[in-house]
């Protein structure tokens, strides 16, 4: 018998044994893999400085499933949240568990049975506070759960939205609030600015040391005037000995620095993001197969036609808005992203041939140099841009350096990140992106101009959330004419332009003159890339020849630019007294002539003398 026992109890222990072994080698097909979520989440702002958040969770098994607890992360911190069964009409108690990023919720569902026809519903509310109601971020997933409809209800004292980060499917409006929906929002939160638009405020610091023993200049590129973004300058500490607005359409500062001396210079400043027209038109760059950056293959252009056709695009008659969506998605296609290449830091830059023969692993740059390529080719404008995409969007958390493509459609600029589009996996073409702060443009050449900053230290970009900084464009313009001297063949004369406003100068146009002052002005002393940064000035000079001047005025309308738009206009206009068609020139001239000619003979007869002497 005791054998008998013994048996029983050495045959138990083993099955157990054999039980525990088969549970822990399973295939892993267990309920938890057959169970899917999806999520809604509400957001009501109050005036009160509260966000009544409420999220539905919704639980569904492909198999009929008993669930004792579950657990959710919601990227929040510092909330207190009531759970309640929909389906079972009551409140569920829930252990919380915060962490330093998110909250962990350990849900008791009491032995639910889900299934695929009988999903339980759980709603999740909690509340918290803001502290500016300029700029919201709320929450829009929960970890590892999609995410199908986000809305957003808010006051409307805040104003409307300038920017959101996602894509609004619908807005609406009751007596007192404004309401967004978002379906399937992309990321992790939403984030909104009201009103008052983006602003960034922007600091340089740069130091130039000369060491040799002659005077040295030093080049600068300072952010752009562009379609997307308006530059204001709050001080520079020392002014550029010039500043121009080269063919890429940047701004170049050149600093003259003495030998064996070191200058500093701090600039400071504020980035307006508004759309404005600024790109005069240009020519679209030339497709040239001899650049080892922006070229490719006969066969690779093939492929890029074989996509097109698949695409129904069949020839260049096409709308340029399709074609040049269809060559942004087919570089996003083609390559794939590098994960860790999300700053200038990258690999070795290679050119658009080999990053098409290899196209894994790819930077933000090999997108941008392959987009460029092919907008080209089908002769598409395009800009190439390294930039700053600031922490507005929450694609990194300090921000980042970057590089993009801005294109023009047929009809307006757009901004295009195919690196970012692929490497987040939301959908960017069209959308506004204002988080992306051009800082250098390239039109024509692959290797210039070079960016003169690569850390914080050397440029650095904030968000401004309550900035009262105007965009004031100002410009005293006077006409003045010199002293009149019969002997002189031209009336010089000189336009005075002084920057008087906080933004940049790109140019002045002289319209509706009596004579056309443009003919006659000095483009040898008068650049005309020439800008002007606020407290700069410049004269204008012309020479008019006094045969051409039929009255005794002289006007004209000038218009002063920035970029294509006019931003100030005034009427110049000054009088002169010169005597007309008396004959009155002529007789003077030829009695000069006389003079000079009888001085002459006369030195020539003393001359002559003392040699005869001699």
């Amino acid at each position: 018998m005791k054998s008998l026992i013994r048996f029983l109890k050495k045959a138990i222990w083993i099955s157990s044994i054999l039980f525990f072994l088969v549970q822990f080698n399973s295939s892993p097909l267990s309920a938890q893999q057959n169970i899917s979520t999806s999520s809604i989440f509400s957001h009501i702002v109050k005036n009160n400085g509260y966000i009544d958040t409420t999220c539905t969770l919704t639980i569904s098994s492909l198999e009929r499933t008993v669930l004792t607890y579950y657990t959710i992360t919601i990227p929040q911190t510092d909330i207190t949240p009531d759970i309640f069964s929909i389906t079972g009409n009551k409140p569920l108690e829930a252990t919380v568990y915060n962490r330093n990023n998110a909250t962990d919720i350990l849900i008791d569902l009491e032995n639910s049975i889900v299934s695929d026809t009988n999903p339980q519903k759980i709603r999740i509310t909690y509340s918290y506070t803001y502290d500016d109601q300029t700029i919201l971020n709320l929450i829009s997933k929960i970890t590892d759960t999609d995410t199908t409809q986000v809305s957003i209800t808010y006051p409307k004292s805040f104003g409307e939205v300038n920017w959101i980060s996602d894509q609004t499917e619908s807005e609406k409006q009751d007596d007192n609030n404004y309401i967004l929906n978002i379906h399937s929002p992309d990321s992790t939160s939403i984030k909104l600015i009201f009103d008052q638009g983006i602003v960034y405020k922007f600091d340089i610091s740069k130091s130039f040391n000369n060491q040799s023993d002659i005077a040295t200049q030093y080049e600068l590129l300072i952010p752009q005037d562009s379609e997307f973004q308006k530059i204001i300058i709050e001080n520079i500490s020392t002014q550029p000995t010039q500043a121009i607005l080269d063919n890429n359409l940047n701004y170049l500062l050149i600093f003259t620095v003495d030998p064996q001396t070191q200058m500093d210079v701090k600039i400071s400043g504020y980035v307006v993001m508004e759309y404005h027209k600024y790109y005069p038109s240009f020519e679209t760059p030339h497709y040239d197969n001899r650049n080892i950056y922006w070229s490719i293959e006969n066969k690779q252009i093939e492929k890029v036609d074989e996509y097109l056709e698949s695409k129904r695009i069949v020839d260049n008659a096409v709308d340029t808005d399709k074609l040049l969506k269809y060559l942004y998605t087919y570089t996003i296609d083609t390559l794939t992203p590098s994960a860790s290449s999300t700053t200038l830091s990258g690999g070795t830059r290679e050119g658009s041939i080999e990053i098409l023969r290899d196209p894994i692993n790819c930077t933000p740059e090999d997108y941008a140099d392959v987009l460029k390529t092919i907008l080209n080719y089908y002769g598409i404008p395009s800009i190439y841009t390294i930039g700053y995409i600031s922490d507005i969007s929450n694609y990194q958390e300090n921000g980042m350096f970057h590089y993009w493509i801005q294109a023009y459609d047929g009809e307006e600029w757009l901004i295009l990140d195919p690196y970012l589009e692929d490497y987040s996996k939301v959908s960017l073409f069209g959308r506004e992106q204002f988080d992306h702060i051009s800082i250098l443009n390239r039109i024509y050449e692959p290797i210039s101009p070079t960016l003169p900053y690569y850390s914080d230290n050397d440029i650095r970009f904030e968000y401004i959330s309550d900035s009262n900084t105007i965009y004031s464009p100002q410009g005293n313009l006077s006409l003045s004419l010199e002293p009149y001297s019969i002997l002189n063949k031209y009336l010089h004369g000189s336009i005075y332009l002084e920057n008087t406003g906080n933004t940049v100068l790109t140019g002045v146009e002289f319209l509706d003159s009596n004579l056309d002052i443009n003919q006659y002005i000095d483009y040898v002393s008068n650049s005309t890339n020439a800008i002007l940064l606020p407290h700069m000035n410049k004269r204008i000079n012309f020479y008019i020849p006094f045969n051409n001047l039929e009255e005794d005025m002289i006007f004209t309308s000038a218009n002063i630019k920035n970029g294509i738009k006019t931003v100030q206009s005034e009427l110049l206009s000054t009088n002169y007294s010169i005597a007309k068609h008396t004959g009155y020139e002529t007789v003077v001239k030829a009695l000069s002539a006389t003079i000079f000619l009888i001085f002459l003979g006369a030195v020539y007869l003393i001359i002559n003398k003392v040699v005869y002497k001699k």
